[in-house]
């Protein structure tokens, strides 16, 4: 993982009942963590796979690349994904990039 000078960055994973959670920062300096840890998780299932973001602090198109990049792979396993929830942070990320359709509305 790529850390900044001086600052220490964290993000953390978890697969719980379909839902998979994501906290902390989504950036270039975790994505190769999370990406690593979020496509271990999606896995061949008729589940469908939701992803819950409104724990993530900060995020910029490295953490946009991990979620597409995941969508993709979920698909390629014909298993259904969507975004549940997502924070302020990811909202303005996928608002700029014409990306708000992705988040469904409960």
């Amino acid at each position: 993982m790529i850390e900044p000078p001086g600052i220490a960055v964290e993000c953390k994973v978890q697969c719980v009942d379909g839902q998979l959670q994501i906290s902390g920062e989504m950036t270039i300096y975790t994505c190769e963590a999370v990406a690593s840890k979020v496509l271990s998780a999606i896995t061949p299932d008729a589940t469908p796979l939701r992803f819950a973001l409104e724990q993530v602090t900060e995020m910029d198109t490295a953490g946009l690349q991990v979620i597409l990049m995941a969508r993709k792979h979920a698909k390629d396993l014909a298993r259904e994904v969507s975004i549940e929830s997502a924070s302020p942070a990811v909202a303005d990320v996928l608002g700029l990039c014409g990306l708000s359709d992705l988040v469904v509305s409960p």
